[in-house]
């Protein structure tokens, strides 16, 4: 999972997602912290330059110090003519906020951004059951480092996602595969209710989000690792069965995804790119320069 280091930050707006783009830092914008210190010459020569897991994790750290939940980001050094050229659509978003970016300092956050990994496929987008394909951030082609370049979103969904749809159309589906979706919509369209209640399911999704955000985030730990993996293996069981409708594959299917990225966060005793651990802070190209690959079943073998 890959973080971004700058997300608008409003208090009391909880669906605010909206990136401010590090091109604005390209362009001369600092981070300060709530009591208008600059702070990232003390994290990295490049400052605010640095690679953007540091400057998430800096961020991080920056936030801890100074007991607060966000920093700044002031695009003084811009000046406004460039600010309201170079970067409208910020510009725009923010003064919805009213948040003048030309006068005011942008309240920001790290945020979770980006899958670097997942469904493997071929160079065609196929997986490894027939028929079934994926493309863009879902997959895992391989295209990606430890730490993903910007650009590379639009190569993971747009050329795999031509690939995948050229590929597919020459696919013939076999008599087995057919009569399998058939049963499957025809299981659908009698949905069954959820055997949780809505409440529940909407407490286990908060709950899941909590753990994964402060024990698999941004800085992680292996004692932290143990605790997510025995809170989400606990959660699951109250979901062990195959459900009939879309609230309960939901909570299943984004606990079976916190289960492989916990597991494998734990398995991987360095640090690299996006994944960062203070108990093995540095990388071992000798032991983990390699890819790993989990199966749902051998999750709990810890």
């Amino acid at each position: 999972m890959q973080f971004h280091p700058t997300t608008l930050f409003i208090h009391g707006v909880v669906e605010t997602r909206f990136l401010i783009s590090e091109a604005v830092r390209g362009e001369g914008a600092i981070l300060e912290n709530v009591n208008g210190e600059r702070f990232m010459p003390r994290y990295h020569l490049l400052k605010e330059l640095a690679p953007r897991d540091i400057v998430s994790r800096s961020i991080l750290e920056e936030m801890r110090r100074t007991n607060s939940d966000h920093v700044y980001l002031n695009l003084a050094p811009i000046g406004a003519d460039r600010i309201k050229h170079r970067f409208p659509k910020i510009y725009e978003e923010c003064l919805k906020y009213k948040i003048d970016i030309t006068k005011d300092k942008i309240p920001v956050t790290p945020a979770a951004h980006y899958f670097m990994g997942g469904v493997k496929i071929d160079t065609s987008g196929r997986t490894n059951i027939a028929g079934l394909y994926a493309a863009g951030e879902v997959s895992s082609a391989g295209i990606h480092g430890a730490n993903r370049l910007a650009s590379n979103s639009l190569l993971d969904g747009l050329v795999f996602g031509y690939r995948a749809a050229v590929d597919s159309i020459s696919y013939t589906r076999s008599t087995e595969i057919d009569k399998a979706i058939s049963e499957y919509h025809l299981k659908r369209s009698k949905q069954m209710p959820p055997r949780l209640k809505y409440e529940e399911i909407q407490n286990m999704k908060e709950k899941l989000k909590t753990i994964m955000w402060d024990k698999v985030g941004i800085i992680r730990k292996g004692s932290d690792l143990k605790h997510a993996l025995s809170e989400i293996a606990r959660m699951s069981k109250r979901i062990n069965y195959m459900p009939d409708n879309k609230f309960e594959l939901e909570i299943k299917n984004m606990l079976s995804v916190s289960l492989l990225i916990s597991q494998a966060a734990l398995a991987r005793k360095e640090s690299r790119g996006a994944h960062f651990r203070t108990d093995f802070p540095m990388q071992d190209d000798i032991h983990w320069r390699r890819h790993q690959v989990f199966k749902r079943r051998n999750l709990f073998n810890l």
